[in-house]
């Protein structure tokens, strides 16, 4: 199973994910399964962020079913250093989408729009996580 831990879901009519980026994502783990990131506020402790993505690590560990799995994650960057470092743990490797940023300038109306749009490229997986205890 690939999960897609991010609020960005691949199953929807908005999705941003390419024909592409599934195809490559289903050939690194299989079935695609989407995962809402939790939530997460500027006010919670450390040790509340650590435990959501210790759960988070035990649900998809579990949902995996011992097959080939893997995971993107993509959200609140300390929530996403926690799961990842948490999936790394229990086995499952987990990747970044890396894009292709394209800046198209126009002019509408007398004045210069600049639209950027981000271009699928391929998947990169993330470095082994080895988180130091806080004092």
């Amino acid at each position: 199973m690939f999960f897609n831990v991010s609020n960005h879901p691949i199953f929807t009519e908005k999705s941003t994910w390419s024909k592409e980026q599934r195809e490559i994502a289903e050939i690194i783990g299989g079935e695609l399964v989407d995962i809402p990131f939790p939530t997460v506020t500027p006010d919670m402790p450390n040790s509340q962020i650590a435990m959501i993505a210790h759960e988070v690590a035990r649900d998809l560990k579990g949902m995996s079913k011992n097959t080939l799995s893997a995971a993107m994650v993509a959200g609140e960057y300390a929530t996403t250093i926690q799961i990842i470092a948490e999936l790394q743990k229990v086995g499952i490797p987990c990747y970044f989408g890396q894009s292709e940023r394209i800046a198209e300038e126009r002019e509408e109306n007398g004045q210069v729009v600049v639209v950027h749009k981000f271009v699928f490229r391929n998947f990169r997986k993330a470095p082994a996580i080895q988180l130091v205890e806080e004092e």
